[in-house]
């Protein structure tokens, strides 16, 4: 079958999905369209099975799930148009194993020797980002892509509502430190649309330039984005938040995906060893 159609008939289906979030249409997009690109046959599971095993050889179990997803949504959009032998749950590559490893969130020590070397970095806006990353639990491409119309208060508590998988709506209320920081760089930097533009063009920040710049000035190679999430995660609960609250505010559909995020930290633990020690 002539590629061409298909294709233009597969974006069009993206478009008018309602159930995946922009994030996932562009990443199933740009996914298919280097495999196809390419010359690879379009339906011949065969063929999808063997280039992802070659490309995931190495991938960690996490990163080859976005492409193992896109391809099995392309199957079953394929599938639907009456192509035969294309079953998505026939597609079971998978990434290599990771050793499951406690991830440590950031000490306070630690967290005041991150916001002092991020002030390195000079650039105001990138500094507010990395500094808001601890203090709302955002992921970091949500925080990049962060809009002018997402910064919506409730009452009289403000915060960030994000759109995300399946149209499913989520509200991340913030701190009065956090809302003074986003604020004032919002009356510093009049934003139109992206609350922290691109460095030099009219897009939203790039997550990797982010992840660079931090990289330039850290102390410590704990120091990463995701490390900030399970940070926020835990001392929002060593603050004496609950499991739910924290689930609404990382935006996890499961709760038990928000307990991995739960790590007390040594100091915390320390603490309760030193009650248990007076009893």
């Amino acid at each position: 079958m002539d590629l061409l159609p298909a294709f233009t008939a597969y974006l069009e289906s993206l478009t008018g999905s309602a159930a995946l979030s922009p994030l996932s249409r562009a990443g199933y997009t740009s996914t298919l369209r280097v495999y196809l690109s390419a010359g690879h046959p379009p339906d011949d599971l065969a063929a999808i099975t063997a280039y992802l095993a070659a490309r995931l050889t190495k991938a960690t179990a996490g990163s080859a799930a976005p492409w193992r997803t896109a391809f099995k949504h392309w199957c079953r959009f394929r599938t639907a148009a009456g192509v035969p032998n294309i079953e998505a749950d026939d597609l079971t590559v998978t990434g290599r194993k990771q050793a499951a490893n406690m991830r440590d969130s950031l000490e306070a020590d630690e967290l005041a020797a991150y916001r002092a070397a991020i002030e390195g970095i000079g650039h105001p806006s990138v500094v507010c980002l990395l500094t808001l990353l601890p203090l709302t639990g955002l992921r970091i491409h949500e925080i990049c892509k962060l809009q002018v119309s997402e910064y919506v208060a409730r009452g009289r508590v403000p915060g960030l509502r994000f759109v995300g998988k399946r149209g499913k709506e989520r509200w991340v209320p913030l701190s009065d430190l956090a809302a003074e920081l986003l604020a004032k760089h919002t009356a510093d930097t009049n934003p139109t649309r992206w609350i922290f533009p691109a460095l030099g063009t009219d897009g939203p920040m790039r997550a990797n330039t982010v992840r660079k710049l931090l990289r330039k000035v850290r102390d410590s190679a704990t120091w990463t984005p995701h490390v900030l999430r399970h940070t926020f995660a835990s001392n929002t609960l060593d603050t004496g938040g609950n499991l739910a609250e924290l689930q609404a505010m990382l935006g996890h559909e499961k709760i038990e995906t928000t307990a991995i995020y739960v790590h007390p930290s040594a100091s915390a633990m320390q603490r309760t060893v030193n009650r248990v020690a007076k009893v």
